[in-house]
């Protein structure tokens, strides 16, 4: 009988490191998204909050113009894009997370926008 309980719990155990193995991934995964999100988000919010009137076009003409909305747009995206990012970062840290794979999000998706 002890057997069989010990042979049930070396395989518990061997179950548990592929779900921790599994959860790691995952984890990985969700800061990967939360990082996108801190990027995107605020800019998203500022612009559905003003409403979209950034461009302006005259009906005669097809000439499409950026109205002063565009500068109120940056002055606040900006400054809400980098409090965000910097708050990510410090959560991350002291969370324990390493900021080297914030870092190379930053470089992949930099990279994406420059190519």
């Amino acid at each position: 009988m002890s057997l069989v309980y010990n042979l049930v719990t070396q395989q518990d155990a061997v179950n548990n490191f592929q779900i921790a193995a599994a959860m790691k991934q995952d984890s990985t995964s969700m800061n990967s998204i939360s990082s996108l999100t801190m990027a995107f988000l605020p800019g998203t919010f500022t612009a559905s909050v003003i409403g979209g009137g950034i461009l302006e076009a005259n009906s005669g003409s097809r000439i499409i113009r950026v109205t002063a909305l565009l500068w109120l747009w940056a002055a606040i995206t900006v400054p809400l894009h980098c409090h965000g990012t910097h708050l990510l970062v410090v959560v991350q840290d002291k969370e324990g997370n390493s900021t080297k794979n914030w870092r190379s999000l930053c470089h992949c998706v930099g990279s994406y926008f420059h190519a």
